[in-house]
């Protein structure tokens, strides 16, 4: 993940940036220099719910909080739901895009560039842990498949 986060161990602060918000959760780009954005964003989820002593967590979007790990663990079980989701969709559609994923996952409004990216890596997740295949279609696009 590429978001900066600031520990101030005497205060008991973390600065949490983007990286864990109280309310919603920060994009996941497919687009990434690790072979697995979403596995990436989980280990450094482990790793600062892991900082002893935090008080109060200071995001760059929302109200401040107390319990990190607790929001780390959510923000998780929160991916974990969408891939089940994102498999079942799979299931539904049949080898597809990833536009067609994203059409299912997302709500109109969200639809775009920043969507299909995030579903890219949640697809991606999925075919790297063995629970997705991927073809290249005649135009070379990706077709996804989940079984």
């Amino acid at each position: 993940m590429d978001h900066f986060c600031l520990h101030d161990p005497e205060g008991g602060l973390f600065l949490a940036g983007d990286h864990v918000l109280p309310s919603i959760t920060p994009h996941i780009s497919g687009i990434s220099s690790s072979r697995d954005p979403l596995d990436a964003f989980f280990q450094s989820l482990d790793l600062v719910a892991e900082i002893p002593d935090v008080r109060q967590v200071l995001p760059a979007h929302g109200h401040p909080f107390s319990d990190l790990a607790a929001r780390t663990d959510a923000i998780k079980g929160h991916h974990v739901e969408r891939l089940d989701k994102v498999k079942s969709i799979g299931r539904a559609l049949g080898p597809s895009r990833v536009e067609s994923y994203t059409r299912h996952l997302f709500s109109r409004r969200s639809w775009g560039p920043m969507a299909d990216s995030e579903t890219y890596a949640h697809l991606e997740h999925l075919r790297i842990a063995g629970d997705a295949a991927r073809t290249i279609a005649g135009d070379g696009s990706f077709l996804y498949e989940t079984g």
